[in-house]
């Protein structure tokens, strides 16, 4: 059994491919052609590179004039779209303009004023957005929208990314894009689960506990990721886009698990925002949907562990530093 890896930056963090199959040809094949296809993606999606084609399409399309995407762009759109409507606009992929005023990446970012959200807010809303599948084309009806695929992004290359370890005949492989993670065919060489620690989002560097992956993926969404504290109070980077501000906690984290990269991705965002009862109720109408796998490891905002019956999760004994 020949293994091989390889590691690129994309999508702002390091992403890491592991690969295993009886031909050397075929891994190196397989890890050549995920790693082109993952820059792809980020040089289409990216809101944050001006060349790409998501930033020229937000800056020079018309008002209910249909703008011609790529077959990439398109395919990235339409799960998005309509988990905004199962969630009446919780989550919402335009919400690419409160993003960019609320700057959580700049070295010192502050709380936008009250009549600047106010005035931004309404160039946010999924139901300003009108695919055309055939023709292959986007109209907007409101003008100076940004679509952001942040929630949704790494999980759309991470599905890329499957597609071509089947197809090159992969026996196992191991894909990492920033904490989105794919485990195809278990363990490199053995085959076994790989036993993946989710973060506890109440302690720094401490684990809450465990899941095993075979060919599954998995995506946490939570407050910790890009945050700032102004006299006390924390300003996170999961924005509401009915407010216009960070998501009140209802939730710690959520790590949603499927063998649909895609749908953890963005459904973990989802679920953070719609709260427990709700982010439950949208994955038994994802299921019947689309029939997709869905399972969930939430942290409540009083630190309540809520796991779902297939997750297979195992928490972290703290008492004995090890796993139970």
């Amino acid at each position: 059994m020949i293994t091989g890896e390889l590691s690129f930056i994309a999508y702002d963090t390091v992403c890491r491919v592991q690969a295993s199959a009886d031909d050397e040809v075929s891994v190196e094949k397989a890890l050549q052609e995920i790693r082109q296809s993952a820059l792809e993606v980020e040089s289409t999606l990216s809101m944050y590179d001006k060349n790409s084609e998501l930033s020229r399409m937000n800056c020079s399309y018309v008002v209910d004039v249909p703008y011609p995407i790529s077959s990439l762009l398109l395919a990235s759109l339409p799960y998005n779209l309509t988990i905004a409507k199962m969630t009446e606009g919780a989550f919402d992929p335009t919400i690419g303009p409160l993003v960019r005023l609320w700057d959580f990446l700049n070295d010192e970012p502050k709380v936008p004023d009250y009549s600047t959200i106010e005035q931004v807010l309404k160039r946010v809303g999924y139901q300003h957005i009108h695919l055309d599948q055939k023709r292959k084309t986007i109209t907007f009806s409101q003008s100076n929208m940004i679509l952001d695929p942040g929630a949704s992004g790494k999980g759309f290359a991470l599905g890329l990314a499957l597609d071509l370890l089947r197809k090159n005949k992969i026996s196992h492989g191991v894909i990492d894009y920033g904490g989105n993670l794919y485990v195809h065919g278990g363990k490199i060489q053995t085959g076994a689960p790989l036993i993946t620690a989710i973060r506890d989002p109440q302690e720094t560097n401490s684990i809450l506990g465990t899941v095993p992956l075979v060919d599954k993926a998995i995506a946490t969404s939570s407050w910790y990721e890009h945050y700032f504290t102004i006299e006390g109070k924390v300003y996170h980077h999961i924005l509401d886009p009915r407010t216009g501000y960070p998501h009140n906690l209802e939730l710690q984290s959520v790590s949603i698990i499927s063998s649909a990269p895609l749908f953890t991705d963005l459904v973990s965002t989802a679920f953070f925002l719609v709260g427990f009862e709700k982010g439950e109720s949208l994955i038994r109408l994802l299921k019947r949907t689309y029939e997709v796998d869905l399972e969930y490891v939430a942290v409540l905002s009083d630190g309540t562990l809520k796991v779902s019956s297939g997750a297979g999760f195992k928490p972290f004994k703290q008492d004995t530093g090890t796993m139970n």
